[in-house]
């Protein structure tokens, strides 16, 4: 991996007030990384370019005391060397939108906002398995209501403790080795803990910590030990062609999803080579 690997983030919002905690996440990982924030609007036919509605960045910043108010777009990237870009993407239905716009642009993150909007239904629909072939991409998922581990108030990140669950396919080293640089990239305190559900612990490499065991059903036993170990984040590979629209169906990922109290981070094997 280069050193800019983790470098472009995709944030799609639909302008509601449910996505501004995801957008919080979004900005500031952009500026941990140094990197390029891409702000997504999927609108139909008929839907007006209203650049205003757009999450107000600068502001933001401002609000966080990282730049001054009435800052220029060039002071961002000279400041903090974050850039910027707004699209406004015209598709029937925001699961081919998205996955146009990734066809055209490099995405290392992409960060979703679930709650029960056009959105969230569309990714259950018969859209998603194209939709996930075609991004492949580490996503994070934050639910209404979920504090996570940005304050978006403030600007705090506080990124201490991930929990990361590990099966036994090939796609769980890869995705340590992924994980353990974003995490050193957005927090360098970040400690992460590694969780296998069943009766033997996969083996990773020498620079992975010890593989915790724990018994039960799979995605109750990754929630409940996320909250006892207070984890931050809870991160999960997934193999084959399971992308980001397919960790909302009716997998262990989805479970975690909608049941955990923190973010979860959905890592596909394909994102990584595997």
């Amino acid at each position: 991996m280069s050193d800019d690997y983790f470098r472009s983030i995709v944030f799609p919002t639909d302008f509601s007030p449910q996505s501004s905690a995801a957008f919080a996440h979004a900005l500031r990982m952009a500026v941990a990384a140094r990197g390029l924030l891409h702000l997504l609007h999927i609108g139909g036919a008929g839907e007006p370019h209203d650049w205003s509605q757009f999450p107000h960045v600068r502001d933001t910043l401002a609000d966080w005391g990282m730049i001054e108010r009435g800052a220029s777009e060039a002071a961002v990237a000279e400041r903090l060397g974050c850039d910027i870009r707004k699209a406004l993407v015209k598709a029937h239905d925001p699961v081919n939108g998205i996955r146009s716009y990734l066809e055209l642009h490099r995405c290392d993150l992409l960060i979703l906002a679930t709650h029960a909007s056009a959105l969230q239904r569309l990714l259950l629909g018969s859209t998603a398995e194209a939709a996930a072939q075609a991004a492949g991409t580490p996503a994070l998922f934050l639910r209404d209501g979920q504090k996570g581990f940005v304050d978006a108030g403030t600007g705090e990140m506080r990124l201490r403790l991930v929990l990361m669950a590990v099966d036994l396919t090939d796609a769980a080293e890869p995705a340590w080795l992924w994980l353990s640089r974003a995490a050193a990239r957005l927090d360098p305190a970040c400690r992460i803990r590694l969780l296998h559900v069943g009766e033997a612990a996969p083996r990773l490499g020498a620079s992975a910590p010890a593989v915790e065991l724990r018994h039960g059903p799979v995605a109750e036993t990754i929630i409940d030990h996320a909250r006892e170990i207070g984890a931050d984040l809870i991160a999960m590979p997934t193999s084959g062609l399971q992308g980001w629209t397919q960790a909302l169906k009716g997998s262990v990922s989805a479970k975690v999803i909608h049941g955990a109290d923190q973010p979860v981070l959905v890592i596909p094997a394909q994102a990584l080579g595997g």
